[in-house]
């Protein structure tokens, strides 16, 4: 499989945007271009065209748009918050495309969910309030995987996602523990 990183020229590569914003968000977003790789490339009809395929499903293509935007806006705000520091500018349009930048993860989010769960985004999510309970609710109800029962969950510091149940913990990333698990059982 040939390797296409984002800075190479040609169909190898991202398109003239993405090659003009990455030098500034690669240190920042490292794995912006792991999930190009991995995800937005094979949508596409490279190595022949750079664009995106003509059979994609809506939630693929939405997905992808997505990804993109989020790259060009980010960048935009960097190089111009760049600016503004260093001519005493006024930072208003930096605020307009990190605003811009929100509202197209919040889509990506419900994309990605109607990816995963089959489920296109709800149309009651329309205010700051509707989302907060929308993430809610798919939070509690475990990322959307099923309930946690009596459990409780959590994420590590290095981002795991873990459930205890009192009986068994459940983990999508290898626990190291510094302490070994006791069981202990009460009898009166």
């Amino acid at each position: 499989m040939p390797n296409f990183e984002i800075m190479q020229e040609g169909n190898y590569g991202g398109d003239a945007e993405e090659r003009r914003a990455w030098p500034e968000l690669r240190p920042i977003f490292p794995h912006y271009e792991t999930l190009w790789r991995a995800l937005i490339v094979p949508l596409t009809e490279r190595p022949q065209r750079i664009g995106l395929r003509s059979d994609l499903p809506t939630k693929w293509l939405r997905f992808a748009e997505n990804h993109y935007s989020i790259c060009l806006h980010l960048a935009t705000a960097m190089h111009r918050a760049k600016q503004c520091r260093e001519q005493s500018l006024a930072f208003e349009e930096v605020f307009s495309h990190l605003g811009t930048t929100l509202d197209i993860v919040e889509d990506f989010l419900f994309t990605c969910d109607w990816i995963i769960q089959g489920k296109e985004r709800p149309m009651d999510v329309a205010t700051t309030e509707d989302l907060v309970k929308a993430c809610t609710a798919w939070v509690n109800g475990d990322g959307g995987k099923g309930t946690n029962g009596d459990g409780i969950f959590f994420f590590t510091t290095e981002g795991a996602y873990a459930e205890w149940h009192g009986d068994y913990m459940v983990s999508d990333f290898p626990l190291k523990l510094s302490t070994p698990p006791e069981l202990v059982r009460n009898v009166s």
